[in-house]
């Protein structure tokens, strides 16, 4: 890890108690909580869609399939027990 440049954040009530649970349950400081954290969300800022149009696309796909073929849809209720036979 390189150099570190202090912080100044301002948490609420709630996030300070989840960083302090965390911290605590996973024997880590409350800044290395807070660094995993912003890794994490830069992970999923890179995992998003490149191109926001085909995305669209893909999704206005998926619902007009849907239309057409429900049964294809899940079964809220559908459990994956439901698969076996049971005697």
């Amino acid at each position: 890890m390189g150099r570190m440049i202090r912080r100044q954040v301002y948490l609420d009530r709630e996030q300070d108690q989840a960083v302090r649970q965390v911290a605590a349950s996973a024997g880590i400081t409350e800044s290395e909580v807070l660094r995993r954290a912003l890794r994490g969300l830069a992970l999923v800022e890179e995992s998003k869609p490149v191109d926001p149009a085909a995305w669209a696309r893909s999704k206005e796909l998926t619902r007009k399939l849907i239309a057409q073929f429900p049964s294809l849809t899940v079964d809220p209720d559908w459990h994956r027990d439901d698969l076996y036979d049971r005697e």
